[in-house]
């Protein structure tokens, strides 16, 4: 059953985490909705996300409401040994490819000949910052290591700039979330990142 809230601010953002079935519309995974009864004005497809994670074609259309890209295979600037997600939620239009250039900068400055980085951006999301539903993000950085004030600073700059550029987010309407994760609270390959030893020294 949803949440019977009363909020007067129709521009409310409401994440549901549910396999229940939703009033609001089509999808079981994920809802965003604004509390109105009225329909939303991005349409069903682009106000609601449903993925199964996967770089497959999602059933409301590549680049709509979702662009998730899998860069495991793709040459990282982060380092060898770094698994980095980077996820941004915005209300800015995204051109289709800008997932791919998320990957964007030397965390490391070194070279690295692979990565395990991924990058998802979620845009036409109903977003209210300061009153206003101008362009604005909400982005999540998770890293294992190469976290602390001073990173998070580069990252920060690096970041703000980079979505500046590509999607118009002014650097003071975007809030970045910052996650220093270990190694064992990721799973990859059917088993988690600290037992493949991935990262150890």
């Amino acid at each position: 059953m949803s949440p019977q809230l009363n909020f007067q601010d129709r521009s409310l953002i409401f994440t549901d985490f549910t396999n229940a079935e939703s009033p609001y519309g089509v999808g079981r995974s994920l809802i965003f909705t604004d509390f109105t009864n009225v329909e939303s004005p991005y349409g069903v497809g682009r106000s609601l996300i449903f993925t199964d994670f996967t770089n497959a074609e999602s059933p409301y259309g590549v680049g709509r409401s979702l662009i998730f890209t899998d860069f495991t295979n793709a040459e990282s600037p982060y380092g060898v040994g770094r698994s980095l997600i980077f996820t941004d939620f915005t209300n800015a239009e995204s051109p289709y490819g800008v997932g791919r250039s998320l990957i964007f900068t030397d965390f490391t400055n070194a070279e690295s000949p692979y990565g395990y980085c991924m990058a998802e951006v979620i845009p036409d999301v109903l977003l209210s910052w300061k009153g206003s539903t101008a362009p604005a993000g909400n982005a999540m950085l998770l890293c294992i290591g190469l976290m602390g004030p001073e990173d998070n600073q580069r990252h920060a700059a690096v970041l703000s700039e980079h979505l500046f550029n590509h999607l118009g987010i002014p650097k003071d309407r975007l809030l970045i979330e910052f996650n220093d994760i270990k190694d064992s609270d990721v799973g990859f390959n059917g088993t988690t990142v600290d037992a493949l030893g991935l990262f150890k020294k």
